[in-house]
C-alpha cells in the first residue's frame, strides 16, 4: 500500500494554486542495496552475496555507460539516462563547461508495456499502486486502538 498525506500550499506568489491542498506520497522508509539482495534471495534461488555483487556492479556499468552517453534499457524496469540544465550563451565561443552546464542528472523513464486485452497503455512499475491516505489511516488506528482499550 503506498501512502501519500495532504499539504496545503502556502506560497502567495503561486496564484493559481495558492491554499489548495495536494497530496503528496509518504516515504515510509528507506531499503538499501544490501535489502534489496536480500529480497532477491528469499524470492529466487541466488545466493544473498551473489545477488548483491551482481548489483553492485550494475551500478558501475550504469556509471560506465551513462558517462559514454548510452541510454541504458533494462528489460521489464525501464531506462536510465544523464540530463543536464545549462546557461545560454550568445555565441558558441562563449560557453564553457564550468560556467554555462549548472547540473546534470540521471533521468529515469519507466518501462511502458500495453494490455492485449484494452489496447491501453501502463507502467508495470506502477500498475498496482493503491493509493491510501496515511491521515485517514491513523484516525482509523486510533479508532481501533480506543476500541481496543474499551474492551473488556
Amino acid at each position: 500500500m503506498a501512502l501519500y498525506s495532504l499539504y496545503q500550499n502556502k506560497n502567495e506568489h503561486m496564484t493559481g494554486s495558492y491554499q489548495k491542498w495536494y497530496a503528496r506520497p509518504v516515504v515510509t522508509g528507506i531499503k538499501s542495496l544490501t535489502d534489496v539482495a536480500k529480497e532477491i534471495q528469499e524470492n529466487t534461488t541466488a545466493k544473498e552475496a551473489d545477488a548483491y555483487a551482481v548489483l553492485k556492479e550494475m551500478k558501475n556499468v550504469l556509471i560506465k555507460w551513462l558517462q559514454e552517453g548510452y541510454r541504458i534499457k533494462i528489460d521489464g524496469l525501464g531506462s536510465f539516462k544523464l540530463g543536464m540544465r545549462s546557461k545560454g550563451v550568445a555565441a558558441v565561443s562563449d560557453f564553457t563547461v564550468t560556467e554555462n552546464i549548472k547540473s546534470t542528472r540521471v533521468i529515469f523513464i519507466p518501462e511502458v508495456e500495453v494490455d492485449s486485452a484494452t489496447g491501453k497503455r501502463f507502467k508495470p512499475l506502477i500498475r498496482s499502486v493503491r493509493w491510501t491516505n496515511i491521515d485517514a489511516l491513523a484516525n482509523k488506528d486510533a479508532v481501533n486502538a480506543q476500541t481496543d482499550e474499551q474492551e473488556p
